[in-house]
C-alpha cells in the first residue's frame, strides 16, 4: 500500500451531506489564544487568525507576520427575505486545544454562534450557525489586494486559469463543456486557500463588481469554512490537500497511452462495435507499432445501464476477451455510471430496498432521475453503496481493472438523499460519495492496482481515484473545444487533482485532422494520453506523428512516475500553471494557456488553427525542445512559429528527465537503450542542479554540476541500475570522461561512433557532434556513482 499522509483521513456525514474532514490520529494542534476584550486570536503555530469583537472581522496572518486573509464585509445569513450581517462577538468561551465557542448578535439584535477549530498548524476551520428557525442563504466578502491573483473553483471552464475580474456559478451540469468538478474553493498568490463546505451552488464574483472584493452566496443555512496558510501559493495548496486528501498514485502501467472505441475500428461511422473490435484494434496498435498499455469498454459491454453482466452480444466469452487483451499488453476497464433503470436486473433489488434516490412525496419514488432517464443510487446511503459495491465486483471477477465513471454532475434540486440530505445542497458533492464507492471495492480486490477515471469530482475525491478526464468537448478550436482542456486542467492543478487526461480530438468519432493533431501533442504531455479517434484513420504524416507523440509519453513514464510520487508527497501537480513555479513573476500570474511539465518542460499548445502564437518564457535559459541549438532567455515575450507537427515546447536549462528508451523514433536512443534508464541533461553552463527519481526502487538524486573551469559532474545516489546519460552540450565538446571510483578517477573509452557505442557493452562514452550530445552508460556492477566530464 502506498504511504498516506492525509492527516483527516475519517469522512462522515456533514452539513447538506458533504464530506467533512475530522483529524484522524495524532495528538490534538497545540494553538494558543489570545482574548482582549477587543479582538480575540488563535495562534495556530505558523498562521494567526484573528477576530476583532465589535463590530465582527475576521483576518488571517502568516507566521512572519504578513496578511493574507482579511474579510471585507461580515458574514451575513438571509432570514424572512433579509440579510443579516454577524455584528459583533457577546461572549467567548475556551475549549480543550485552543478551540473557540463565541456568541455573537446578528444586525437584526438576534443570536448566533460561532466555532473556531484548529486543524493544523497552517489550517483552521471557522463554523458559524443563526440561531433562526429557517435561514435561506448565507455571503460574505473577503479583501482582493491590489496585487492579488485568485486560482482553483475546481474545473473551471469559463475560459480563464487566473480568476480575478470573473463572476460564475459553482455548480455542475451537462453540455458542451460538461461541467462536472466545481468547487467552492480557492486559492490566491497572498499565499492561502479558502473553502466553503457546501455541496450546492455557490455564486462568486471574484473582484467583477468591486475590484477589491471576492464575493460569495449560498442557499446554506449556515458557513463552514476552513482557511489555509503557507509561506507560498503552492504550500497553501500543499496544507488544503494535507487535511482533505493527497491525490492517490496510480499504477506504473496506468501511464501507458490509452485508446477505446464507440465505432468498428476500421470504420469510424460504423455502429456495430463489439469487444472483437478491441481486439482488432489493439492488433493494429501492434503492428503499427504504436504503444497502447490501456482500453476501455462502452456501455454495450453490459446487458443494460448498469447491470455489471457482460453481454453476450458484445462478447460471447468477456473473461477470454480480456484474456487476450491482456497478452496484447493492455489493462482493460469498463465504462460505468451512477444510474439503473427498470432494464436492469439489479432495478427491483434497488427499489425494494430504497436505495433510489427520491422525492418526498413518493414511496418508492420513481421520479428521480437524470436527463435521460436513468435512477441515481443513493451513495450518500452506506447500506445502497455496499450493494451496489457487489454489482461492481460482478465486472471485477470477470477481470475489469477498473472504470471510467461517466456522469454525476446532474443530481436533480428536489430531491432528497439519505439522511433528509437535499439534492440542491449535494449536487456537487454528490460526485464525492460516487468516486467512494467504486474506490472502495476496487481497493479491495486490487489494492493500489487499478485505475479510476471519474468525470465528476469534488474536494476529497482525489484520495479516492486516481485519474480525470474533463468529460465531452467539440471538435474545435472555440471555447467548448481544445482550449478548454487546457483550461480546465490548470484550474484542476490548483485543487488537488493532478493526474489528468482528455478525449484526442473531442468527443467524436473522426475530428478534423488538425484538431485531432494539434490535440494529440497535448495529451502526450498530460499524465494521461488517451484517444477516440484512431491513428490510421488520418493521413500517414498525422498517424506517424501521433505514434511519435505516443512514444515519447511512454519514454516519460519514469518521469510521470516521478511527478507522482511527488504530488501524493507535496501536492505539486503534474502539470503546473506557471504561477506555481514563478510566483515571484507577476508577469506569470494570469498566463493562462501554458503549463509545465514538473519543473523540466515549458508547454505552450497551440490553441488556433494558425501556426504561431505568442509564448511568454520566465526567468531562465529554455531549449527549444525540437532542436536544442536554439535557446530562449527570459523572462521575455517571443513569437512562435511553426508548423502543425511541432507546438511550442522547451526544455528548461539544468533539466534531469528520466527516460525509458526502447528504440530510435523519438530520437532519445535506440533499441539498444531498453535495458538501461535513460537520463537526459541539459546542464546549466555555471551552476547545479539536482532531480530526485522516484520509480522501480528507492529515491535516487541526481545532480549535475558545471564550472568555470571546464569540468562538469555528475553524481547520483545509491542505485541498482544501469544508466545512459544523454547529456546535452552547449558549449565546448567533452575531451575526456571519468568516472570516479574510490575517490580516484578512471578515464573511460571512447566510442568512434555511435554504432559502436550501441553494440558496446561497458562503461564508455560517445560525442555526437552533429546533435552535441554526450552519450555516458554506466554500469551498477562497477559501483560508480560519478561522472567527471572534462573539455
Amino acid at each position: 500500500m502506498q504511504k498516506t499522509l492525509v492527516l483527516a483521513s475519517i469522512l462522515v456525514f456533514g452539513f447538506g451531506g458533504i464530506a467533512r474532514a475530522a483529524q484522524a490520529g495524532g495528538p490534538t494542534p497545540k494553538a494558543t489564544v489570545s482574548d482582549t476584550p477587543e479582538a480575540v486570536s488563535l495562534n495556530l503555530g505558523s498562521a494567526t487568525l484573528s477576530i476583532q469583537k465589535s463590530p465582527w472581522h475576521l483576518a488571517m496572518t502568516s507566521a512572519a507576520g504578513a496578511a493574507q486573509m482579511e474579510e471585507a464585509d461580515a458574514p451575513a445569513f438571509r432570514v424572512n427575505g433579509q440579510w443579516n450581517p454577524v455584528k459583533r462577538v457577546t461572549s467567548v468561551r475556551q475549549q480543550p486545544g485552543g478551540t473557540l465557542e463565541l456568541a455573537l448578535e446578528l444586525s437584526n439584535g438576534s443570536s448566533a454562534s460561532a466555532r473556531v477549530e484548529p486543524l493544523s498548524p497552517f489550517a483552521a476551520r471557522v463554523t458559524l450557525t443563526a440561531n433562526a428557525a429557517t435561514v435561506e442563504a448565507i455571503r460574505g466578502a473577503n479583501k482582493l489586494a491590489a496585487s492579488e491573483e485568485v486560482y482553483g473553483f475546481g474545473e473551471m471552464w469559463n475560459g480563464h486559469v487566473a480568476q480575478r475580474g470573473q463572476e460564475f456559478d459553482v455548480w455542475d451540469k451537462n453540455g458542451t463543456p460538461d461541467e462536472c468538478a466545481y468547487m467552492p474553493y480557492y486559492v490566491t498568490t497572498q499565499n492561502y486557500a479558502w473553502f466553503l463546505n457546501y455541496g450546492g451552488r455557490v455564486h462568486f464574483d471574484v473582484g467583477k463588481a468591486q475590484a477589491d472584493r471576492l464575493t460569495y452566496e449560498a442557499p446554506s443555512s449556515r458557513f463552514e469554512m476552513t482557511l489555509f496558510s503557507g509561506r507560498s501559493l503552492a504550500e497553501a495548496v500543499d496544507h488544503f490537500q494535507g487535511l482533505t486528501g493527497r491525490p492517490r498514485i496510480p499504477p506504473r502501467w496506468a501511464f501507458m497511452p490509452w485508446f477505446w472505441l464507440q465505432a468498428p475500428p476500421d470504420d469510424p461511422y460504423g455502429s456495430s462495435y463489439t469487444g472483437a473490435g478491441a481486439l482488432v484494434a489493439a492488433r493494429r496498435y501492434k503492428a503499427l507499432d504504436i504503444p497502447a498499455g490501456v482500453t476501455w469498454f462502452e456501455p454495450r459491454w453490459e446487458t443494460a445501464r448498469n447491470s455489471f453482466d457482460p453481454s453476450p452480444e458484445f462478447s460471447p466469452d468477456f473473461p477470454a476477451l480480456i484474456k487476450q487483451l491482456e497478452a496484447l499488453g493492455l489493462r482493460v476497464l469498463a465504462w460505468s455510471t451512477p444510474y439503473t433503470n427498470p432494464d436492469s436486473p439489479n432495478y427491483a433489488t434497488a427499489v425494494k430496498n430504497g436505495y433510489l434516490v427520491g422525492k418526498p412525496s413518493k414511496v418508492p419514488d420513481l421520479d428521480a432521475k437524470n436527463r435521460l432517464g436513468y435512477r441515481y443510487i443513493d451513495f450518500l446511503n452506506p447500506a445502497a453503496r455496499e450493494w451496489w459495491q457487489g454489482e461492481i465486483a460482478k465486472g471485477i471477477k470477470a477481470g475489469l481493472h477498473g472504470f471510467k465513471l461517466d456522469a454525476g454532475q446532474d443530481l436533480p434540486d428536489d430531491v432528497e438523499l439519505y439522511g433528509g440530505v437535499k439534492g440542491k445542497d449535494a449536487h456537487n458533492s454528490f460526485a464525492y460519495y460516487y468516486n467512494l464507492t467504486y474506490s472502495e471495492v476496487l481497493r479491495k480486490y486490487y489494492g493500489d492496482d487499478f485505475m479510476m477515471i471519474p468525470r465528476s469530482a469534488w474536494v476529497g475525491s482525489n484520495s479516492l481515484t486516481n485519474f480525470k478526464w474533463p468529460g465531452d468537448l467539440a471538435a474545435s478550436f472555440n471555447a467548448n473545444g481544445i482550449s478548454s482542456t487546457v483550461y480546465s486542467s490548470l484550474s484542476l492543478a490548483f485543487s488537488g487533482i493532478p493526474f489528468l487526461s482528455t478525449d484526442i480530438g473531442a468527443y467524436v468519432r473522426l475530428s478534423p485532422e488538425h484538431i485531432w493533431v494539434r490535440w494529440a501533442q497535448i495529451g502526450a504531455l498530460l499524465p494521461g494520453m488517451q484517444t477516440l479517434s484512431m491513428p490510421w484513420w488520418f493521413s500517414k504524416h498525422a498517424q506517424d506523428h501521433y505514434r511519435y507523440l505516443s512514444w515519447l509519453h511512454t519514454e516519460l513514464i519514469p518521469l510521470w512516475m516521478t511527478l507522482a510520487h511527488e504530488a501524493h508527497d507535496q501536492s505539486a501537480p503534474v502539470i503546473r500553471p506557471l504561477v506555481w513555479t514563478f510566483q515571484d513573476d507577476k508577469e506569470s500570474w494570469r498566463v493562462d494557456d501554458e503549463f509545465t511539465v514538473g519543473n523540466a518542460l515549458l508547454a505552450a499548445p497551440v490553441l488556433q488553427l494558425l501556426d504561431n502564437r505568442k509564448v511568454y518564457f520566465p526567468s531562465g535559459r529554455w531549449f527549444d525542445f525540437w532542436d536544442d541549438s536554439k535557446v530562449v532567455d527570459g523572462p521575455s515575450t517571443q513569437m512562435w512559429k511553426g508548423d502543425l507537427w511541432h507546438m511550442p515546447l522547451y526544455v528548461r536549462e539544468g533539466a534531469i528527465i528520466p527516460m525509458e528508451v526502447k528504440n530510435h523514433v523519438t530520437g532519445f536512443g535506440w533499441a539498444e537503450s531498453e535495458p538501461f534508464i535513460t537520463m537526459a541533461l541539459w546542464p546549466k553552463a555555471s551552476g547545479s542542479s539536482t532531480f530526485t527519481l522516484h520509480d522501480r526502487e528507492a529515491p535516487v538524486t541526481f545532480t549535475a554540476t558545471s564550472s568555470q573551469q571546464d569540468v562538469s559532474d555528475v553524481k547520483w545516489t545509491e542505485s541498482g541500475k544501469d544508466y545512459i546519460f544523454r547529456i546535452h552540450v552547449a558549449q565546448t565538446p567533452p575531451t575526456q570522461v571519468s568516472v570516479i571510483k574510490d575517490g580516484q578517477p578512471v578515464a573511460l573509452e571512447r566510442t568512434p561512433s555511435a554504432l559502436a557505442f550501441r553494440t558496446a557493452a561497458g562503461q564508455d562514452w560517445f560525442y555526437d557532434d552533429a546533435g552535441h550530445k554526450l552519450y555516458v552508460r554506466t554500469l551498477a556492477k562497477e559501483n560508480s556513482r560519478e561522472l567527471r566530464i572534462q573539455r
